[in-house]
């Protein structure tokens, strides 16, 4: 399916067309402006008769205001939720950095998996495979140059030894 580009007022003017109601156009354009039309979508399904099938259309008496108090009070939470649980997850991993780090070794270990136990299955991804998506994944600011050591230094340990050409 094609999708064309639509203005803030012809998103809203496309969501009434489909069944929603929109007490106050300019502030609705105006979330959308914000938010952005597809993140939102994805709270549209609940009030919609059969998104799956391709029926957007949205069931009687829904209301976008209904929709946004929801998608709002979920970010509340979201943001309550971060405050919390940031902080355990931080003393979680500089715990277990620290323990790791004193029993198995330092730069480049966890990348190669090193204390880690391989799956017996051969088709399992391995340890050091899973340790080194886990560090591109995160978005913390120093993990990137802690992740390019960890990664040289696996790299080079995984290297077969040459032999030097005697000269």
């Amino acid at each position: 399916m094609v999708k064309h580009w639509l203005s803030y007022d012809e998103q809203i003017t496309l969501l009434q067309e489909r069944g929603l109601n929109v007490a106050d156009t300019a502030s609705a354009a105006e979330f959308l402006s914000r938010v952005n039309y597809y993140r939102l979508s994805g709270y549209f399904r609940y009030w919609q008769v059969d998104p799956m099938a391709g029926n957007n259309r949205f069931l009687d008496g829904s209301s976008f205001e209904d929709i946004q108090r929801l998608y709002e009070a979920e970010q509340d939470l979201v943001a309550v939720c971060d405050e919390v649980l940031h902080p355990i997850e931080v003393l979680l991993r500089t715990r277990f950095a620290y323990y790791y780090a004193q029993r198995v070794g330092t730069i480049g270990t966890f990348a190669r998996g090193d204390g880690f136990t391989q799956s017996p299955d051969p088709n399992d991804e391995r340890v050091e495979e899973h340790a080194l998506a886990n560090l591109d994944r995160s978005k913390e600011t120093f993990v990137s140059h802690y992740r390019d050591d960890s990664k040289r230094a696996t790299l080079t340990a995984s290297m077969p030894m040459r032999a030097c050409p005697s000269g």
